[in-house]
């Protein structure tokens, strides 16, 4: 979920840019972003796993998708710190409706002689993408205003 590793990378950069005169009082924010975002995940994580036992599987992944865009896309037009941090809080309160149903899918779906192998290539690729999702970001800035 690059959605959720993205801003994390670029967090100082968006701090100081919304800092203004109050740079030190949001300094002491930043934790915000992370927390609240993650707070997001610990919330929800239950109630979509009791979602997908009445529900079909595919359905709520799907709807979670489309249910991140929004405030993956407010996300981006924030103008406060306050702003970014509430949308990344409805950014987690969406992702376990993927990460958590996609364990139980996968389990459904793939032969069980595969699903340990699927489930580690899923878990690969999160570790994978986590990483690539916050030293690409920083990387690329780095690059492109010299910081």
């Amino acid at each position: 979920m690059w959605s959720l590793r993205l801003p994390r990378a670029l967090l100082h950069t968006a701090i100081a840019a919304y800092a203004g005169a109050a740079f030190s009082r949001i300094e002491d924010r930043r934790g915000d972003d992370g927390f609240r975002c993650h707070a997001g995940v610990a919330i929800s994580a239950p109630i979509f796993g009791a979602l997908t036992e009445r529900l079909p599987r595919k359905r709520v992944i799907v709807a979670s998708l489309v249910g991140i865009s929004l405030p993956t896309l407010l996300a981006a037009t924030s103008t406060s710190l306050a702003q970014l941090v509430f949308w990344r809080f409805l950014q987690g309160i969406t992702v376990p409706g993927v990460i958590a149903v996609l364990v139980t899918y996968i389990g459904e779906e793939w032969p069980a002689d595969q699903v340990a192998l699927v489930i580690s290539f899923y878990v690969s690729g999160t570790a994978l993408g986590g990483f690539i999702g916050r030293v690409l970001p920083a990387f690329l800035l780095t690059g492109l205003v010299g910081a």
